[in-house]
């Protein structure tokens, strides 16, 4: 089956495990996906395809089993040279795979997904594969799980920045902010040396949409990379990366966590809708999702909540720098502090607490942690489930709730609790019990 000239492409391509190309094929059986590309992307005309979608989304599996990072064409053009003629014939090739074949099949894949123009009357034909690319992708993905439970209808989600694999070939010129912003941190005695970026001859190249083409890749933006690894923050050129995980239930901490979805989207673009659209899609294909955990990245963002209220979905999400500590509220008596309800009495000392860090001792976290405890009393909670359909939920005040003694509530001044909210002590003065901004006992946040 090798040709001659072959050789020295199969002594130098690494040899692939029987174990890897049976995990392929259970893979791509039991995702479903080639019983649907063989349906509906069948050929009326011309020559009919040589390869069975099953055997090329096989092989294509086979280059991301055997790549630690990203799956790149060549590579998996080197994973066909390792394996050998019994594997091959297992796949259910029956003769030679080029990278152009490869390359070809992909392309027929993303025009069956998308819609068409006919050129000549300018009519918009719908795709030929009725299942989104989204979906596609998905439905290999959790083929790979499948038969590790879901511990929890909860999901954590994050997005990364990810290079792109042709280097940056352009710059954005100097401008005089920039230049300004260095000249104020070299004033303040900071060692600024001036950025060493020569853009080849004819780059950057302007978009359509006002942005610049920095390299090969017309769909690569500027992304920006964070430090680690005692690495500095810098921009490159690449994706944003979005993946969604399990989430152990409370008090639990032994539960793998898996993830369940994934999408690569342009970094310049919508941040909030490519979240959605990959919710929206592990839910279509019945993934349990009533509560999202949500990075910080996400809350720049305008009406995240709303869309996710929409769709019956809770959101926790982590706050900035800037998000935290106190802000008013549109209604009286209550202060919203960290992202939770509280009512303005509590004490002042407890309004600023600091955040847990890396490196604390064991004794700062018992002592931080007893200071996060002592604003529950004063904090509402949450009564019965959102009302999704008006977008709402209700909240219990602290004496509704029995963890303050109010006056208002004889009911509740029966029993002697630590904290008790400044009607108690109009009460015991004999003064005027306030009403408005102290006696709240349920109220509606819209949930947006």
């Amino acid at each position: 089956m090798r040709r001659a000239s072959e050789r020295q492409r199969y002594l130098n391509a690494r040899a692939v495990r029987d174990m890897d190309v049976a995990d392929a094929l259970r893979i791509v059986d039991d995702s479903g996906v080639p019983e649907i590309l063989e349906r509906e992307m069948r050929r009326d005309r011309g020559r009919p395809r040589v390869h069975s979608w099953r055997s090329v989304l096989a092989l294509l599996l086979l280059g991301a089993l055997q790549q630690e990072t990203a799956v790149y064409l060549a590579r998996t053009q080197n994973v066909w040279w390792g394996l050998s003629d019994l594997q091959r014939a297992q796949l259910g090739f029956d003769r030679d795979v080029s990278h152009s074949t490869i390359d070809g099949y992909l392309n027929d894949l993303l025009d069956a997904t998308c819609e068409t123009i006919v050129s000549e009357t300018g009519e918009v034909l719908p795709p030929r594969v009725s299942v989104p690319e989204i979906d596609l992708l998905h439905m290999l993905f959790l083929a790979t799980v499948r038969g590790i439970k879901q511990p929890d209808t909860t999901l954590a989600v994050d997005s990364m920045p990810v290079e792109g694999w042709p280097r940056r070939r352009g710059y954005l010129r100097d401008t005089p902010e920039r230049r300004a912003e260095r000249e104020r941190a070299r004033a303040k005695g900071k060692d600024v040396p001036e950025p060493p970026r020569v853009s080849e001859p004819g780059w950057p190249k302007p978009r359509p949409d006002g942005s610049y083409q920095m390299s090969c890749e017309p769909d690569a933006y500027e992304v920006f990379v964070g430090s680690k690894n005692l690495q500095p923050s810098q921009q490159k050129v690449g994706f944003d990366l979005h993946v969604a995980a399990d989430v152990s239930p409370p008090g639990e901490s032994d539960f793998p966590q898996m993830p369940r979805g994934f999408l690569l989207a342009e970094s310049s673009g919508d941040k909030i809708g490519a979240l959605l659209t990959m919710i929206d899609s592990l839910r279509r294909l019945g993934v349990q999702i009533e509560k999202v955990a949500i990075d910080r990245g996400y809350s720049q963002g305008v009406g995240l909540g709303l869309e996710l209220s929409k769709r019956g979905i809770e959101q926790v999400i982590k706050l900035k720098g800037t998000q935290m500590g106190p802000h008013g509220t549109p209604i009286p008596g209550t202060v919203m502090i960290d992202g939770s309800l509280f009512v303005d009495w509590m004490p002042k000392s407890l309004w600023h607490l600091s955040n847990f860090s890396i490196g604390m001792t064991t004794e700062e976290i018992t002592a931080l942690t007893d200071l996060y405890e002592q604003r529950t009393p004063y904090a509402f909670s949450p009564k019965g489930k959102p009302d999704w359909e008006r977008g709402v939920q209700q909240y219990r005040g602290p004496a509704a709730s029995g963890k303050v003694s109010c006056a208002n509530r004889p009911g509740g001044m029966r029993v002697v609790r630590k904290v008790a909210c400044p009607s108690v002590a109009q009460f015991d003065a004999g003064e005027p019990v306030g009403i408005a901004p102290i006696r709240i006992s349920v109220l509606t946040w819209l949930i947006a």
